[in-house]
């Protein structure tokens, strides 16, 4: 066998491997929604239909997974939520053109970026269903995310009903798995 031969099986079973820990997230996400759907779970998490219950609930929660089919309730209710608090609201597109701007416009382009969103007090990412076809996005996200977390800012993902049933990255994953989850009905 030869160099490449052998790359070639290390690249397959490098993907293979990412391929496995994708699927053993989504399957304990969903065992964890199910879980507590049927009442069986020992954790002390419930799914909310209104965003101000959930927050009021978790008052230490710094990210929040929002999901509906109405844009425009969604975008309303986090204005509502948290009135007199700097709000930003974004949809996956414009997130993601202003990551690629900044990682174009050099180091300094991306400090300054990187400042801009965690000076809000509140930042929605809406269509977060679309980061399943972005890793690299997905994964400046999860970043951001978690730096504002640190911060103790509030972070909103959003998107339609069935957002939270789709195969993300890991790390994605992970991160849309520990938010608290908000049904709109």
């Amino acid at each position: 066998m030869n160099n490449s031969d052998l790359q070639g099986l290390k690249d397959s079973v490098s993907d293979i491997s990412k391929q496995i820990e994708i699927s053993q997230n989504r399957v304990a996400g969903l065992k964890k929604v199910i879980s507590i759907i049927d009442g069986d779970s020992s954790e002390v998490e419930m799914l909310f239909t209104s965003l101000p219950e959930a927050v009021k609930a978790n008052p230490d929660q710094t990210v929040f997974l929002l999901l509906g089919t109405d844009y425009v309730k969604r975008e309303q209710m986090v204005k509502e939520s948290f009135t007199g608090r700097k709000i930003e609201q974004q949809n996956s597109s414009e997130f993601g053109d202003q990551v690629l701007e900044a990682i174009r416009g050099g180091a300094e382009s991306k400090v300054s970026w990187n400042g801009k969103i965690h000076s809000y007090d509140v930042f929605q990412v809406d269509n977060v269903e679309d980061f399943t076809t972005r890793a690299h996005i997905s994964e400046e996200l999860v970043n951001r995310v978690r730096a504002r977390s640190k911060l103790g800012k509030i972070t909103i993902l959003s998107g339609n009903a069935f957002a939270g049933q789709r195969t993300y990255a890991p790390k994605m994953l992970e991160l849309i798995n520990n938010a608290t989850t908000i049904n709109l009905k």
